[in-house]
């Protein structure tokens, strides 16, 4: 272990791990989205009962562990690791994918997408993309309404695309 990892742990006051030579199971692997991984810098590395242990290269950050927790149902357990190491271990775990949606345009009349043939569950699939989405129209300005009036519409007979495209369309129209 390098004495930078031994600062760290010191420093945070968690375990460090050295992921180089550390195989962990693709079932471990598959409990954590990719998304979440690359953009908290972190990667799951075994589960116990009701118990999953992550590596990030920042484990004070409580976003990551809530959303893992929630993710996941389990309880997380970080230790630390250094962020070239969690960088080397997504792109060993988490290959590479090609785009399986495209988004080919946003209108006023709407949102229009390619879809490829899914080699995983549409919902899979699409939630990156609403999330990203739910992520981009916080920030967008929007006028104040009641809680009433984000509900108006019954979506109960509704498929998953159907409410994907309409919750994508509202984020837009900041709604």
């Amino acid at each position: 272990m390098t004495d930078i990892l031994i600062r760290l742990s010191r420093e945070y006051g968690v375990p460090a791990i050295d992921l180089m030579f550390y195989e962990i199971h693709p079932d471990v692997i598959a409990l954590v989205p990719k998304h979440i991984a690359e953009r908290f810098l972190l990667i799951p590395i075994s589960r116990v009962g009701p118990v999953i242990t992550i590596c990030m290269a920042d484990p004070l950050n409580l976003l990551a562990i809530d959303d893992v927790r929630f993710l996941t149902g389990y309880h997380v357990e970080c230790l630390v690791v250094s962020e070239e190491s969690i960088r080397e271990a997504l792109v060993k775990f988490y290959p590479e994918e090609g785009p399986e949606i495209e988004v080919v345009s946003i209108s006023d009349d709407g949102l229009k997408m390619n879809l490829a043939t899914p080699t995983k569950p549409l919902e899979e699939i699409a939630a990156p993309l609403l999330q990203d989405c739910v992520e981009r129209a916080r920030h967008i300005p929007t006028r104040k309404q009641p809680a009433s009036y984000f509900c108006q519409d019954d979506d109960s007979n509704l498929s998953f695309e159907q409410k994907a495209k309409r919750l994508i369309e509202q984020a837009i129209r900041g709604r």
